[in-house]
């Protein structure tokens, strides 16, 4: 190769390399200037989003309302069911087979009346053997006390042993204890026969029974349910500090249409584990000529002997979806305060512990409130309805 041509292929190479650069420059530009314009789009949305932080971080005006301090004549409200004062399963000690059944579904019966029996041939049978081994044990004891008055004049006479009138003696001794066995087996046979008869325990309405005799029962199932329902047991509970607006003896007035009064009866002296409220009881005289049908729920209240400081809110101060919690501001935040209250018949909080006369109670009806945002209240009042 000559030298004209080694010149000429050393000058493209260098050319080459030139353009390859020349590109590379300006491909690493546009990348840059890319780069800048996102970083420039980021530094804007960030700055956009600090400026409506910073237009919205200030406190949230809210209203709200200070309690009004007044009395109250303490009415605790009651929420349960009504059963009957007195229900029982029934059903026969021993089994056998049912022989009548002597009443029906509703019917009214007497205490003591019978319900049905079962077939006494069995236990008649046992009875009428168990009275024939106490009449042969009294013939024993009979022949043998004439056999030791026999036996002890012979003593006396000398014409016998002491030996031979222990021996007498120990024979009646048998004798009496035969009797008594049999004695005892005539009462249990006697017992066999009287279970053949089921009978109420007290007056009510029966509101189960078979329909038909002749199936065959055993011990202690239940055949029978009678009812009395001439006086309901309300059951139902109280917050702790309630006890003591509902002492024994307290008249409990049944809501609504029915005007039943009773008595407290009776108040746990615990709370729940599961509510936490402290179970009560209250008997009520049902009204025989409407009488109340017993299972059903109802509401009830007690009133209180005496008159009870409170502060007052309007309804709309409870928080959305609770029963004893408020908003309130605390050193500018908004906060949850549980309370101790009752609900008067128009809406009215009646709050007995929990709050100040102080607190500034947010009226948050209807706003979405967290703990810990930061709020200023506006349209103070002194607890009634703004």
């Amino acid at each position: 190769m000559s030298e004209t041509q080694g010149q000429t292929g050393r000058s493209g190479g260098r050319t080459g390399l030139l353009v390859v650069g020349a590109m590379g420059v300006v491909l690493f530009g546009a990348l840059g200037k890319r780069f800048a314009e996102a970083k420039a789009e980021k530094a804007a949305i960030i700055a956009a989003n600090a400026e409506q932080v910073a237009a919205t971080s200030g406190p949230r005006e809210v209203k709200v309302i200070r309690p009004a301090p007044g009395t109250w004549q303490p009415t605790v409200k009651l929420t349960g069911e009504v059963t009957p004062i007195k229900e029982s399963s029934l059903g026969f000690k021993q089994p056998g087979r049912l022989g009548t059944v002597d009443v029906r579904l509703g019917d009214r019966v007497a205490q003591g009346q019978v319900l049905a029996t079962l077939d006494p041939v069995d236990a008649s049978a046992q009875a009428a053997t168990a009275f024939a081994m106490v009449k042969g044990a009294e013939l024993e004891v009979s022949i043998h006390e004439e056999n030791v008055a026999r036996t002890k004049r012979l003593f006396d006479e000398a014409a016998i042993s002491k030996t031979e009138f222990r021996a007498a003696e120990q024979q009646l001794d048998g004798a009496r204890v035969r009797l008594e066995t049999a004695k005892a087996q005539a009462a249990g046979a006697g017992v066999l026969v009287s279970n053949t008869r089921l009978t109420s325990p007290f007056a009510g309405t029966v509101v189960q029974a078979p329909s038909a005799p002749g199936a065959v029962v055993m011990p202690g199932m239940p055949l029978f349910r009678v009812q009395d329902t001439s006086a309901l047991r309300l059951s139902s509970s109280v917050h702790p500090s309630d006890v003591a607006n509902v002492p024994l003896g307290s008249v409990v007035t049944l809501d609504g249409e029915k005007k039943l009064e009773g008595k407290v009866t009776v108040v746990f002296p615990s709370v729940d584990a599961q509510t936490r409220r402290v179970p009560i009881f209250a008997e009520l005289p049902n009204d025989p000529s409407a009488p109340l049908l017993a299972g059903v729920f109802v509401r009830a209240h007690v009133t209180a002997p005496g008159e009870a400081r409170v502060l007052k809110l309007p309804g709309a101060a409870l928080k959305s979806g609770t029963q004893d919690e408020v908003w309130f501001v605390k050193g500018g935040k908004a906060a949850i305060a549980h309370i101790v209250l009752s609900t008067g018949d128009d809406g009215t909080l009646y709050v007995r512990d929990g709050l100040s006369e102080k607190d500034e109670v947010i009226l948050a009806a209807g706003q979405t409130l967290n703990e810990g945002d930061a709020v200023r209240g506006t349209s103070i009042s002194d607890g009634r309805t703004p």
